[in-house]
């Protein structure tokens, strides 16, 4: 019961004026014509004929009738190309008064972007210089490792020859002695 809001009282003269206003309550403020008038079907029908019972003066108004608050699709798109016009109609404006201060920005910009392309055509033959340079040094790497990759081939080829060498004399000379002992020991059992 706390949690309800209550309405304020109305004064006697508002609450008799209301009473007046309203066909079916005549009979209870006391008016001439008593309570036998038809109750109105729907109050829509009542609140576009009467006032307010507080006297502003102003005319309830159906919800169809109360214009909407926000604009509808075709009323943004109308004030979204006003905006629009208003924005190019300004910068029109503007243009001419800075045509010279355009035009020397304008020449100054040019000139940057000259020389910007200049530093750029120089940055990218040096960069190819630069390549050509690393491409050399990175063929000559390769030409030197294959050279030293032959040199120590032919230097393993050297060494098994050589090793091949001292093994068949050491092969011989082994023989030779077998051979000399055997003899040796032939010799001696005669």
């Amino acid at each position: 019961m706390g949690y309800e809001k209550r309405r304020p009282r109305q004064p006697d003269e508002a609450r008799a004026r209301m009473n007046a206003q309203l066909p079916w309550r005549s009979g209870l403020s006391g008016g001439a014509e008593g309570g036998d008038a038809p109750r109105p079907r729907r109050t829509s029908d009542i609140m576009g004929k009467c006032e307010s019972p507080w006297g502003s003066g102003q005319r309830h108004r159906r919800i169809e009738d109360v214009p909407s608050k926000e604009p509808g699709f075709v009323e943004r798109l109308q004030t979204a190309a006003k905006a629009k016009k208003a924005q190019a109609e300004k910068i029109r404006a503007a243009v001419p008064a800075k045509s010279v201060q355009s035009a020397e920005r304008q020449a100054g910009q040019l000139e940057a972007a000259a020389a910007r392309k200049a530093r750029a055509a120089e940055r990218k033959a040096s960069e190819r210089l630069a390549a050509q340079e690393k491409e050399a040094l990175r063929a000559a790497e390769k030409a030197r490792q294959a050279q030293a990759v032959i040199e120590e081939a032919a230097r393993k080829r050297l060494e098994q020859a050589a090793q091949a060498d001292a093994d068949a004399a050491l092969k011989r000379d082994q023989k030779a002695a077998r051979d000399a002992k055997y003899a040796a020991r032939k010799a001696r059992q005669r």
